[in-house]
């Protein structure tokens, strides 16, 4: 049983997902406020109570960023909740990045453009700063253990959908960082968002103080107690992890049971800190008395309880790679596929121009001082890749405004090199109503209305016939959409397959209905819209554009889908020739 329990309130920020960052998102009339807007009230609410010894944990240096722009004032005010301990400022980068997707320089330049900030915020030496945040980043790289020592991090918190299972997590390089999602403790969540104004419809209004929300709020304080009371009592080992949300509490936690002191982790989302809780400390603390202590605490201070059992952790650990923590959402891993290219394109354009930079300062025998824009593209391009950014999972609106954020980045690398221009596309498409073939580059071509059936590279069948992985009435086509039943969905529940008079199945081949099929000079175009009768499809149109690559060896293919469906998901047949079963 526990000795101490350290009661650790945290507020999970996301800069984009459901919101956009710095912009409003306006639908239907109905307005939805920024994170960073949702930001600034917890944040000023924390500050509001936090001579009350409230604790507040935050690291992305882009919140801090944009919060100190709008609330330039408070940095004294947040300057001194560092030095007493309050806040706690961990090593998130600029964002809490996918550690998968992005390019392997943009895993560096994360932390990289987040350092003068830090600096500046709370100074090299802030315990924060040796926590590694990765808390809700869809699976982790094996490759990361190596970056985040190389940043500086000490241990990395918060691994998440498929746990580090050891408190030790080892790289392919053998580099090592502790690890304290081991250590006992117990959680509790509340995820919501707050809701537009009912009455203002999100604009901004005197009955909601102008904010344009709903401002949700409060703990479970009767699921808190409980939880004090099962720290304070319990002859077992308590351990738990973060998974899609949720929380699962126990297991073994067999290198940290020594560990006098149990974590509760009491996680929300967007809701500011509850103004009850430093009465509730006060009030568990007279009912367990001379049982437990408990005392509101940060993330360094789990870290500082963890520290000596994980060092003898480490010291027992050899140097083989620890189990592979992916994939851990493969479904964020197929949506807006453009955020993923462009985000590691423009990483790579920015490696020229300074590479090119660097060339003339030689040549010219001057120091030589990067731009400051070039820096601000860096953080740009690391705020895509941010977990909820890079793998596609964001709204529209949100989707647009990182966009834009690419474009910014993509016109200072421009600017500072001498890149390729883009080959101009073209357009002269002429509608076609037989099967026929086409050259596109170095590959031969045939198809018909349903999509791609033959892909010939010096009369080598390159790509062979799409497998029937699903009773079908004629051959799948390569680049065709194929409209999926969402079996297994994100939360656990078996989605009804489509139905028919006479049969049951759960897969369409959208290119049944395919309307229109166009070729041009080097390119074939095919264009739908499916109505089919799925209940569950409002509409769901599409245009796919077959074209070469610049070497001409590969076909490049692009889809525009408009859709509003729910409980399906799109694939796309792009088979690969290989007999190896894996």
């Amino acid at each position: 049983m526990a000795s101490e329990i350290l009661l650790v309130p945290h507020n999970h920020f996301d800069p984009t997902w459901r919101r956009c960052f710095d912009r409003p998102a306006v639908k239907h009339g109905v307005t939805v406020r920024s994170y960073a807007e949702v930001e600034a009230h917890c944040i000023d609410r924390w500050l509001d109570i936090a001579d009350q010894g409230y604790p507040f944990s935050e690291g992305q240096a882009v919140v801090w960023r944009m919060y100190l722009r709008r609330r330039p004032e408070a940095i004294s005010a947040i300057r001194s909740r560092v030095d007493d301990g309050t806040l706690c400022v961990m090593l998130a980068g600029e964002t809490v990045q996918d550690s998968n997707l992005p390019a392997a320089e943009g895993l560096i330049r994360n932390f990289t453009v987040a350092m003068p900030l830090y600096r500046d915020l709370c100074g090299e030496d802030h315990p924060g700063l040796k926590l590694a945040w990765v808390e809700d980043a869809f699976g982790n790289s094996p490759n990361y253990p190596q970056v985040l020592r190389g940043v500086g991090a000490e241990v990395v918190c918060h691994t998440s959908y498929r746990p580090c299972p050891e408190p030790v997590w080892v790289g392919i390089d053998g580099s090592k960082i502790l690890c304290y999602d081991h250590a006992p403790k117990l959680a509790m969540g509340v995820f919501e968002k707050h809701p537009p104004c009912f009455a203002c419809r999100g604009r901004g209004c005197a009955e909601c103080d102008q904010t344009g929300l709903v401002l949700l709020q409060g703990f479970d304080l009767k699921k808190l107690r409980e939880l004090c009371l099962q720290a304070a009592t319990s002859t077992t080992a308590l351990a738990s992890n973060a998974v899609g949300g949720a929380f699962a509490v126990g297991g073994a936690a067999a290198a940290l049971t020594e560990s006098p002191a149990t974590a509760i982790f009491v996680v929300t989302e967007e809701f500011p800190p509850d103004v009850r809780l430093p009465d509730f400390v006060d009030a568990i603390n007279k009912e367990l008395a001379g049982t437990a202590t408990v005392r509101l605490a940060n993330p360094t201070d789990v870290y500082a309880a963890a520290r000596a059992s994980l060092e003898r952790s480490l010291e027992q650990r050899d140097d083989s790679p620890s189990a592979d923590l992916n994939p851990g959402m493969p479904g964020c891993y197929v949506s807006r596929i453009a955020m993923k290219q462009r985000t590691r394109a423009i990483a790579y354009e920015l490696l020229v121009a300074e590479a090119q930079h660097a060339t003339r300062a030689w040549a010219n025998q001057t120091p030589g001082v990067l731009p400051a824009d070039l820096t601000e593209a860096w953080r740009l391009v690391c705020f895509n890749q941010f977990h909820d950014a890079i793998t596609g999972t964001h709204i529209d609106s949100a989707n647009a405004e990182l966009h834009d954020m690419l474009d910014t980045a993509h016109a200072i690398a421009v600017a500072h090199a001498c890149l390729p221009a883009a080959k101009p596309s073209v357009d002269a498409f002429v509608s076609v109503d037989q099967p026929g073939s086409i050259k596109l580059g170095a590959i031969d071509v045939t198809f018909d209305r349903h999509g791609i059936q033959t892909m010939l590279l010096n009369g080598v069948d390159v790509c062979g016939h799409v497998p029937a992985y699903a009773t079908y009435r004629r051959p799948l086509r390569i680049a065709e959409l194929v409209l999926e039943a969402d079996f297994g969905d994100a939360w656990g529940q078996r989605i009804e397959a489509f139905t028919s008079p006479t049969t049951e199945i759960s897969r369409v081949a959208l290119g049944d209905f395919n309307t229109r099929v166009e070729v041009a000079a080097d390119a074939i175009r095919w264009s739908g819209q499916y109505d089919g009768g799925d209940p569950l499809v409002r509409k769901l149109a599409w245009t796919i554009t077959a074209r070469p690559s610049s070497d001409g060896r590969r076909i490049d293919v692009v889809t525009e889908v408009d859709w509003d469906t729910q409980s399906r998901r799109l694939r796309m047949l792009l088979p690969v020739k290989s007999s190896d079963p894996t």
